[in-house]
């Protein structure tokens, strides 16, 4: 039987330096820009993203992110707030009522940041944009409280 998680949630960086970083002052929220799906924009706001991915398949990962990183059991991240992401696609009825939703509840612009294409674009390591599918990286997340989620 395949394993496709692990009990562990792993957040890589490119550099030595940024890890020492993580373990003496803790995970740094960087802000990330997030793309919608049918939009021609998104949001922006501070997170620290971790992956759920058994090491045996996280070479491509490693591509993408950097060789260096750190595990933590899944139980110790969700007592801290650490979440998985909602997959979608352009295709999804559900996102295009809520993003078409003038009159919506802010609160639900508290879920946006949890949410993430499925299939998109991303800038690679070298500077070249190119195609991934998100949705192999089985990503959790931890947005600082009272941030507040900035459209552009």
């Amino acid at each position: 039987m395949s394993i496709l998680s692990s009990t562990t949630l792993f957040n890589f960086t490119d550099t030595f330096d940024h890890l020492e970083n993580n373990l003496i002052n803790g995970f740094y929220a960087a802000t990330t820009y997030e793309k919608l799906p049918k939009r021609n924009n998104g949001y922006s706001i501070p997170m620290v993203c971790f992956c759920d991915i058994p090491l045996g398949m996280i070479k491509e990962h490693l591509d993408w992110y950097g060789n260096f990183g750190i595990g933590i059991r899944r139980s110790y991240a969700r007592e801290h707030g650490v979440t998985p992401v909602f997959y979608t696609h352009s295709d999804s009825g559900i996102l295009s009522s809520f993003l078409n939703d003038k009159d919506r509840n802010p609160a639900i612009d508290r879920i946006f940041p949890l949410v993430k294409q499925f299939l998109g674009y991303q800038e690679y390591r070298n500077g070249q944009r190119r195609k991934k599918k998100f949705y192999d990286e089985h990503e959790w997340r931890y947005i600082p409280q009272r941030v507040s989620l900035r459209c552009i």
